[in-house]
């Protein structure tokens, strides 16, 4: 069944709520009796392509709306160095990287932390050597 619109009058059930009245649809009918059927697929159309075109008009501003109220997520900065685990039971730290270094995984940890492993026996990576830019 219909729902109430704001604003709209009451409607007997089965009448539509929105429309010509019976005299409008009347002399509508009149006036459409008089046109070729290629005039009224014409008109029909033109009907069509306006509506299409407020669709676009209405699917274009929620995309405008949708992308305001949900800015792209920037990802997270890339740490500065990062430590690697073993991955066994133990998960003993097995090296220490660059955070550009792209054979390295694992924790993020400060320039103190990744000075500290690298004094404490944990080895530097072969290819980005934290060892040579933290001094070591």
């Amino acid at each position: 069944m219909a729902q109430a619109v704001r604003g709209a009058r009451a409607v007997a059930p089965g009448r539509p709520l929105i429309g010509p009245s019976a005299s409008a649809r009347a002399t509508l009918e009149h006036a459409l009796d008089k046109l070729s059927r290629l005039d009224r697929l014409r008109i029909a159309e033109e009907y069509l392509a306006w509506q299409l075109t407020r669709l676009r008009a209405t699917i274009r501003d929620l995309e405008q709306e949708e992308r305001a109220s949900h800015p792209p997520a920037t990802p997270p900065p890339r740490p500065e160095w990062t430590i690697q685990y073993a991955r066994t039971r133990d998960k003993l730290p097995v090296g220490v990287h660059h955070g550009d270094c792209p054979m390295g995984s694992g924790k993020s940890i400060s320039r103190d932390q990744a000075r500290r492993a690298l004094t404490e026996g944990v080895e530097p990576c072969p290819f980005c050597r934290p060892d040579t830019e933290l001094g070591i």
